[in-house]
């Protein structure tokens, strides 16, 4: 499954995911436009598939963040450093 979509998160008690958006598009150019959330760390900017497992993502202060991932079916599952599990799925919807 390949990366490239719009994927909407999936909502979770935890409060670690506070600080990712609610939506996030990541195009085949290596760009990725987010939307949703107050105190989200990614909005516009680009990412790199390092790997199957990992990808950068760059922040809204510019900084670019290692993250590990995987896709299974229609589910986008990122980790953040702090082992903060992200559910994104994916989205017929486009920007």
């Amino acid at each position: 499954m390949e990366i490239y979509s719009h994927w909407k998160k999936l909502h979770t008690d935890s409060r670690c995911t506070e600080k990712y958006p609610n939506e996030i598009e990541f195009k085949e150019s290596g760009l990725f436009f987010s939307s949703g959330g107050e105190n989200s760390i990614w909005d516009i900017g680009e990412f790199e598939l390092l790997s199957s497992k990992e990808i950068t993502l760059s922040t809204i202060i510019d900084k670019v963040i290692k993250y590990e991932y995987s896709i299974d079916a229609n589910k986008l599952l990122i980790v953040d450093d702090a082992d903060c599990h992200v559910v994104y799925i994916r989205s017929d919807e486009e920007e």
